[in-house]
Parts: C-alpha cells; sequence; structure tokens
C-alpha cells in the first residue's frame, strides 16, 4: 500500500476549511498563552525511552501498532502527559474553560474545533483520515519552548488552537480527538511514539486503523499513510489509546 496524496484534486470545501482552520490558528494565536499545568507525577518526556539517535542499514517492518503480538500492555498512566491531555480535552470539549481563558474565548476556540470536526466527519473512509490529517496539519507547528516556556508539554485541541500552534504530539492528539469525534472506534486509534531513524530524533504521530489497515497521519506531510512502509523511517516504541497503553517487545 503506497501513498495518499491529496495535494492535487482536493474537494473545494475542504481547501476552504484547511483556509479557515489557518486563519483560525493564525487568530487565536493572540490570545493569552495557556499555562503549563503542573503535574504531581513524574515527567514523561516525549524521547521516554529514547537511548540515543538510531542508525539502521535497512529498513526494518515494525508490527503494526494494532498487533497485540508486538506490544506489552502497561497502565495508560505510566505516561502522565497523555493520561492528563485526554482528561483535560474531553473537559474543555465538554464546555470546561482552562484556566487561562474566559468562557467567551474557550467558546470561540471550542466552536472553530467542532468546525474541523463537521469538515472532517463530511467525509468517510480513507477521506476522512485524510481530511483530519491536512485540517490539523493547517495549524502551525511550534515548539513548547516557544509556546509555554517548557521543554515538553502535551497540549489539547483548545490549547493548540489558542496558542496559534503545537508540536508533533500535540498535533497527533487532536488529530484523534477529531476522529474519535467524527465516529470512529476510539479502539481503532492510537498515539504512537517512537524515533525517526532518519533523524535519530523523537516523534509522535496518530495511528488509524480502517478496514485492518494502520494508517499514518503524520504532521510533517498531508499525505496518508498505510503503515510499515520504509518512507516511514519509524522506529516505534510505545502506543497509547483512549482504553489503555502497550509498549513495543524489544
Amino acid at each position: 500500500m503506497g501513498h495518499l496524496d491529496i495535494a492535487s484534486g482536493t474537494p473545494n470545501a475542504l481547501r476552504t476549511a484547511v483556509a479557515c482552520v489557518a486563519m483560525v490558528a493564525t487568530t487565536l494565536g493572540a490570545l493569552p498563552r495557556v499555562a503549563a499545568a503542573a503535574d504531581s507525577r513524574p515527567a514523561v518526556q516525549l524521547a521516554y525511552a529514547v537511548p540515543g539517535p538510531v542508525a539502521v542499514t535497512s529498513a526494518p517492518a515494525y508490527p503494526t501498532p494494532f498487533a497485540r503480538a508486538a506490544f506489552r500492555a502497561v497502565d495508560a498512566e505510566l505516561f502522565p502527559k497523555w493520561h492528563a491531555a485526554v482528561a483535560r480535552t474531553d473537559l474543555q470539549l465538554n464546555g470546561v474553560s482552562p484556566a487561562s481563558m474566559s468562557a467567551g474565548q474557550a467558546a470561540t476556540i471550542r466552536d472553530a474545533f467542532n468546525r474541523i470536526v463537521e469538515q472532517a466527519a463530511a467525509q468517510s473512509g480513507l477521506d476522512l483520515l485524510v481530511a483530519a490529517n491536512k485540517l490539523i496539519n493547517a495549524v502551525p507547528y511550534r515548539t513548547d519552548q516557544e509556546i509555554y516556556g517548557v521543554s515538553d508539554y502535551w497540549a489539547t485541541p483548545i490549547e493548540m488552537l489558542a496558542a496559534g500552534g503545537g508540536d508533533c504530539e500535540d498535533h497527533a492528539i487532536a488529530k484523534l480527538a477529531v476522529l474519535k469525534r467524527a465516529g470512529v472506534s476510539a479502539d481503532r486509534l492510537r498515539l504512537v511514539v517512537g524515533i525517526d531513524t532518519a533523524t535519530g530524533k523523537a516523534h509522535a504521530m496518530a495511528v488509524a486503523e480502517l478496514d485492518g489497515i494502520a494508517y499514518v497521519l503524520d504532521g510533517r506531510t498531508n499525505r496518508v499513510v498505510a503503515w510499515g512502509g520504509p518512507e516511514l523511517h519509524f522506529k516505534p516504541l510505545y502506543a497509547a489509546g483512549f482504553r489503555g497503553a502497550w509498549i513495543y517487545r524489544s
């Protein structure tokens, strides 16, 4: 299974939606920055369990994030930043305003996110995954240090839109939230953290399973790619879902 490239032939409605998302992200970036809440548990960095640069001489085939044999199941709370981001996302999307925002500001951002969900949900099957990926990728990439003044903060979709951008795990969390709200089963969604073997750096991506095939929604490209292709240059370390977490077996 190769690339699905949506650079051409994208429906006008989706193009318009992408432009609107970019405009919303730019506008909302002027809102007060979301304060990074103190986490009572030990911090788990994005680079959790990353030993250092990884050298590979060939493209290994890593099992799909939905293949049970590939994983050792663990308590999701082992990854407190994921656990906290999911909890805050649910609260904020259901009407609870972050402490740094007024109720009006939070409502404006929530409406913007709901419009993203509506645009994505107008599609089905693989087109739904493509739409969610492209719509969230329209939100600019910004580092945690730049936005929150800390090295690693896992933002909710509301927080990312308020900040006018986010990093790789922020984009991944937002895509998963869009897909879940658009009707994709939570059991078919994963946040996967690992190493970009081309650069040796940690990276996070959203992965969704459709008709038995795992598809990657990556913040670095608007293409939706089937899991396992050598073009991914990615060694997964762990996956987190809405109903559990898993560490890849070594």
